[in-house]
C-alpha cells in the first residue's frame, strides 16, 4: 500500500503541476490579452494626439492669417486718413493727399476705383487734345475724361519765308 500511496502522491503532484502550468498559461494569456488591449488604447491615444496637433496647427495658421488681415486693415485705415476725395470736374472724383508741403505731391491724383480696393495708384495723363484730357490708372485701367472748358484759340505761327526763289 505504501507504493500505491507514493504513486498516488506522485500522481497528485503531477496533477498539481499540470494545474499550475495551465493556470500560468491562463495568466499569460490574460496578460497577453491585456497587453494587446493596452497597445490598442495607446495607438488610439496616439491617433487622437496627432489629430489634435493637426487641428491646433490648422487653427494656428488661421489665427496668423486673421491677424495679418487685421493688421492690413488697421494699416489701411491709418493710411486712408491721409487722403480726401476731390472733385476733378463736375462728375469726376479722385483722391488727393490732405496735407503735403511738397508741390509735386500736391499735384498727384489717385484712382478712386483702386482706393476703394485699398490700393493707392496715381492716375497719369494719357491723352491731351483740344477737346479733352484723358487720365489713366495703370493699376486697374480706369480712365478719367475731362473735357477742356475753353474753346481752342487760333494762333498765328511765325515762320521765316524768303522772298524770291
Amino acid at each position: 500500500m505504501l507504493p500505491e500511496l507514493v504513486a498516488a502522491g506522485n500522481s497528485l503532484k503531477t496533477a498539481i503541476d499540470i494545474i499550475k502550468y495551465f493556470t500560468s498559461i491562463s495568466k499569460e494569456n490574460a496578460i497577453n490579452e491585456k497587453a494587446i488591449e493596452l497597445q490598442q488604447i495607446i495607438l488610439s491615444l496616439q491617433q487622437n494626439i496627432l489629430e489634435a496637433q493637426e487641428n491646433y496647427q490648422k487653427l494656428y495658421n488661421e489665427k496668423e492669417i486673421i491677424e495679418k488681415q487685421l493688421k492690413e486693415i488697421m494699416n489701411w485705415n491709418k493710411e486712408k486718413n491721409n487722403y480726401k476725395i476731390s472733385n476733378l470736374t463736375n462728375d469726376v472724383f479722385v483722391y488727393v493727399l490732405k496735407e503735403t508741403k511738397n508741390e509735386v505731391e500736391k499735384s498727384l491724383k489717385f484712382c478712386s476705383n483702386c482706393f476703394k480696393n485699398q490700393k493707392i495708384s496715381i492716375i497719369q495723363l494719357d491723352q491731351d487734345n483740344m477737346l479733352e484730357k484723358v487720365y489713366i490708372c495703370h493699376s486697374c485701367g480706369s480712365k478719367y475724361k475731362i473735357k477742356n472748358s475753353s474753346e481752342p484759340t487760333v494762333g498765328i505761327i511765325k515762320t521765316n519765308f524768303r522772298r524770291g526763289y
